[in-house]
This record gives C-alpha cells, structure tokens and sequence, in this order.
C-alpha cells in the first residue's frame, strides 16, 4: 500500500475543519439576525448607532436579502461537501481529491461573486456612505474589504495546488488488477 502523502492528511484534517467552522458560523448568523433589535446599544456610542443604521438599512434591502436567500443554501451545502471531501481525503477515496478541487472552483468563484451581488445590492448604501463619510474613509475599508478576499482566497487556491501535485495524484490513481502496488 501506498505511504499517503503529508499533505492529503493536512487538507483531509483542514477540510473538516474549515467545513465545520463555516457552518457553525451560518447558524450563528442565521441566530444572531433575529435577535435583530440593536437599538439598546444606540445610546451607548454613535459608532453603534452607525452600525446599528446599516445593519438595518441592509436587512430592509431587497437586493440583499435575495442574494442571501441565494447564497446562504449554496454556501451550507458547499462546506457539506467540503466536510465530506475531508473525511474521504483522510480515508483515502479518489472522489474526496476531486471534491476538494470541486470545493476550490467553488471557493475561488463564490467569494468573487459574493463581492458583486452585494455591490450591487448595496451600491445605494454605500454611496450614501461615500457622501457622508469621504473619499479616505471608503477607501481603507475597500482595502480592507480587498485584503479579506484574499485571505478568503488563499484556502481554495492551496487546496488546488496541494490536491493537483503529481505525488497526490498518483496516490488517488487506482491500481491496475494483478499488479503489486
């Protein structure tokens, strides 16, 4: 039997991993949206009142809540198949390597389509927020915004290089009948 390469048990362990924290992530936003009434921390400082007005003005929004009614579903049954693609990598079946490159497209496009459906839908906020608070403020918070879907893209871009190295892929080739591995 084939020794497994180091990186398909990282990806199998990360996998797991990334696919739990992200739908335990989902059910708290799925909580915390009902929760919903911030205007207690209204008082507190004008920051929270800000914040407070635009989580507002988003869940009024209806081209934000169609992408979520959208994305939210997709999102949920992409890290099932990220999870199942982990266990499968760690049990050393070929379709988890497809499904883990399968998941990346998916991690590399979503996230890019994610910025664009909610420009859209938000496109009258935030110009309203670029009149009010000016050109600089915007600015570093597109940086920010720039900087976070990188991160959001390192994972699926890691996935794909380690999951497409010829040592990994040799380890998911099956073996020929009659010969000795």
């Amino acid at each position: 039997m084939q020794e497994r390469p180091v990186a398909v048990t990282i990806f199998g362990i990360l996998n797991i991993g990334f696919g739990v924290m992200s739908l335990g992530e989902g059910v708290l936003s799925k909580l915390s949206s009902g929760v919903g009434d911030l205007s207690a921390l209204t008082n507190v400082s004008p920051y929270f009142a800000s914040i407070a007005a635009f989580m507002d003005a988003l869940h009024k929004n209806p081209g934000y809540l169609l992408w979520m009614n959208i994305s939210a579903p997709v999102d949920f049954a992409a890290n099932l198949v990220l999870i199942a693609a982990g266990i499968g990598l760690l049990m050393g079946k070929s379709w988890a390597r497809v499904s883990s490159i399968g998941y990346a497209v998916y991690g590399l496009v979503f996230p890019l389509l994610n910025v664009l459906a909610l420009g859209w839908a938000l496109h009258g906020i935030l110009a309203e927020d670029f009149q009010k608070y000016g050109a600089t403020l915007m600015g570093i918070l597109g940086v920010v915004a720039l900087f976070g879907l990188a991160l959001t893209l390192l994972y699926p871009g890691l996935l794909i290089f380690f999951m497409t190295r010829p040592k990994v892929v040799q380890y998911f080739k099956p073996i020929p009948p009659g010969s000795t591995p």
